[in-house]
C-alpha cells in the first residue's frame, strides 16, 4: 500500500512482493492411512489397504500385553517404563504393547524380498501398528486373494505367519503355478490351528483391479517418513527406521517434551507434526529418509 501510494504501478508492486516471499517448504511426510490417526482405528484410504499387525491386539503379542497389564497395575505405565529403561535395560524392540510407530507398506507379494520385509519388520513383537497395500501387475488374482485373507476381521491367527507360510513353499516365485491352492491350504491350516471353523476364502468381485495408493512399489512410510526402492531393501533398513523413531520418542520424553501419559493418537499427531508438512499422496520432491 505504501509503495503504491508512492506512485509505483500496482501490478509491479504485487509482482515484486510475491517474488520476495520465502517459498513454503516441501512436505516431508506422507500419511498413508495411519490407523492411529483414523477415527475407526483401521487403515484409511484405498479399499485394498489391509491391516498386518497391531501390537495392541495381535495374537503374537498376547504375552506382551499380559505382562504389561501386570506391570501397569503396579503404577508403572508403559511409556514411563520406556523412558526409564530404554537404553539401559531395554533395547529395540522394547517390550511394551503401545503403537509407538506406524508403518505403511506397499509390496508385491510375488517378490520374496518384499515378503521378507514383513518378517523383518514384525520380528520379536515390536511396539507398532502396520498395514499394507499388496499389489501385483503380473498376478493380480493372487494379490487380491491374499488381501481378502488378511482383511478378515477377528481372525485368530497372525498375518506375519500367514505370509511366511505362503512364501515358504513358493521358492523364487511365490505366485507360480499352484499359488491359489497354496493360499487356500495356508488359510485352512491357520483356522484349524486356532481350533476355529474354516470360513470360505474368496476375493471380492472386481478386487483384481487393485487401483493405486500413489506410492512406489516397494515402499514404506515410518511415522510418515518415506523409504522406497533399493534403500528399503537394504538389510534391516526398516527395523532401523523404527528403532530411530522409538529413540526419538524416548529422548523427547526424557527431556519433558512428550508426556509419559500420552495416548496413541496424540503420539501419532506429534510424530507427524504440522499438517502442512504432511501429504496424502507421494511426490518425487518428497525426500526419502530413515530419520526425522
Amino acid at each position: 500500500e505504501a509503495l503504491a501510494s508512492a506512485g509505483l504501478d500496482d501490478a509491479k508492486v504485487v509482482e515484486v512482493l510475491r517474488d520476495s516471499l520465502a517459498p513454503k517448504p516441501w512436505p516431508t511426510k506422507v500419511d498413508f492411512g495411519d490407523p492411529r490417526l483414523a477415527a475407526g482405528g483401521e487403515p484409511s484410504g484405498s479399499r485394498t489397504v489391509v491391516p498386518l499387525y497391531d501390537v495392541r491386539s495381535d495374537v503374537e503379542a498376547e504375552n506382551l500385553r499380559a505382562n504389561d497389564k501386570r506391570d501397569s497395575a503396579r503404577g508403572y505405565g508403559p511409556l514411563l517404563r520406556l523412558a526409564q529403561f530404554y537404553g539401559r535395560h531395554w533395547g529395540y524392540p522394547p517390550p511394551i504393547p503401545r503403537a509407538l510407530v506406524g508403518v505403511g507398506l506397499v509390496l508385491d507379494p510375488c517378490v520374496p524380498a518384499h515378503l521378507g520385509l514383513v518378517q523383518e519388520l514384525l520380528e520379536n513383537t515390536p511396539p507398532l501398528v502396520a498395514w499394507a497395500h499388496l499389489t501385483s501387475q503380473k498376478h493380480p488374482k493372487i494379490a487380491a486373494l491374499l488381501r481378502a485373507a488378511l482383511a478378515t476381521p477377528g481372525k485368530p491367527w497372525s498375518s506375519r505367519v500367514f505370509l511366511q507360510n505362503f512364501a515358504k513353499d513358493g521358492g523364487k516365485n511365490p505366485c507360480s503355478k499352484g499359488a491359489e491352492e497354496r493360499i487356500q491350504k495356508v488359510w485352512k491350516d491357520a483356522w484349524t490351528g486356532a481350533r476355529a471353523a474354516v470360513p470360505e476364502l474368496k476375493a471380492p468381485e472386481g478386487a483384481e483391479g487393485d487401483g493405486s495408493v500413489g506410492l512406489p512399489v516397494p515402499s514404506a512410510t515410518v511415522n510418515g517418513l518415506l523409504i522406497s526402492g533399493a534403500m528399503l531393501l537394504e538389510k534391516k533398513a526398516l527395523a532401523l527406521a523404527c528403532k530411530e523413531q522409538v529413540e526419538k520418542l524416548v529422548m523427547s520424553m526424557q527431556w519433558g517434551h512428550v508426556d509419559v501419559h500420552e495416548g496413541d493418537e496424540d503420539l501419532a499427531q506429534w510424530q507427524y507434526g504440522n499438517k502442512e508438512n504432511v501429504v496424502r499422496m507421494w511426490h518425487p520432491a518428497i525426500m526419502q529418509s530413515r530419520t526425522g
